[in-house]
Formats: C-alpha cells, structure tokens, sequence
C-alpha cells in the first residue's frame, strides 16, 4: 500500500494534481478505443468532445503547476486505472449495438464523476491557499466536468438507452 505523508494543504494539493494529471492522460489513452466500439454517431461526436476537452484539460493542469512553480509530473491514478480497466471491458463486450453504447456512456459518466470530484476538491484548496488564478483555471475544468457529463446523461436518455431497451 502506498503511504503518503502531508503535512500542509500545499503538499496534498500538488499530490492530488498529479494524480489528476495521470488521470487525463489514461482518459486520452482509452479514447481512441472508445470511439472505435461506438456504434452511434452521436456518441462518436460526444467522444470527440470528451478528447478535446481532456485534452484542454490536460493542458489547463500543465499550467497550474507552472503557476505552483512546479514541474508537470505523474503519479499513477490508481482509481482511474479501475475506471479505465473497467470501461476496457465495456468497449470489449460483444452483443446488441445499441447496448454496447449504453456501456460507452456509463463509463464516460463514471469518468466524468471521477474528474468533477477531483478538480472540485483541487479547487477548494486553492481557494482555501488563496490561489485564486489556480482556482479559476481548476475550476474550468470542474465546469468542463459538468458539461460532458450532462452531455453523456442526455444522450442516454434521450437516444441510446431508448434503443437499447427495445
């Protein structure tokens, strides 16, 4: 097991931002993979939102750590490698199309979850240490969050889960 040792709010945020940041590239990593097992063109199209936006994203954290006056680094995201894991098995799965992209879209939920919790916490901290340019970028990515999840909401319930129930 891992053990990690902080001892001021500083030293838990640069941890979290590099865990955040092995998280978007794992996320970049699986997209590709997402988009070929999708049937839906909308879902593509949704897919294609989610690599620009992990990719602004990615980019966004790029420059909070240059505003924290730190190097962009990694530190394996033990709980996005399961999420990834697991959305692997969904992209894998055989069956009915329209299923198929139901998965799809629950693990982009479950993606997107796992980021809004990430960058809402990050934000906090830097606006409990009074970073509030570092709030603000973190906080377009929480934003970001929020939309593609919706996104991904709205499809499914509107479309995909609709065909997959007949």
């Amino acid at each position: 097991m891992f053990e990690h040792k902080f001892n001021s709010l500083q030293e838990l945020m640069n941890h979290e931002l590099k865990d955040l940041y092995d998280a978007e590239h794992r996320i970049l990593e699986t997209i590709p993979d997402m988009k070929a097992s999708a049937s839906s063109e909308k879902l593509k199209s949704l897919i294609d939102d989610l690599h620009r936006a992990s990719e602004q994203q990615k980019q966004k954290i790029e420059q909070v750590f240059e505003k924290l006056g730190l190097t962009a680094e990694r530190e394996a995201c033990a709980a996005m490698k399961g999420i990834i894991k697991e959305a692997g098995h969904m992209i894998a799965a055989k069956g009915d199309d329209a299923t198929g992209d139901a998965a799809i879209i629950g693990s982009i939920n479950r993606i997107q979850h796992y980021e809004i919790a990430g960058f809402g916490t990050l934000k906090a901290f830097a606006e409990q240490l009074g970073k509030d340019d570092v709030a603000g970028l973190l906080g377009e990515c929480l934003d970001t969050g929020y939309v593609l999840d919706d996104a991904a909401s709205v499809l499914a319930e509107s479309q995909v889960n609709v065909a997959a129930a007949n």
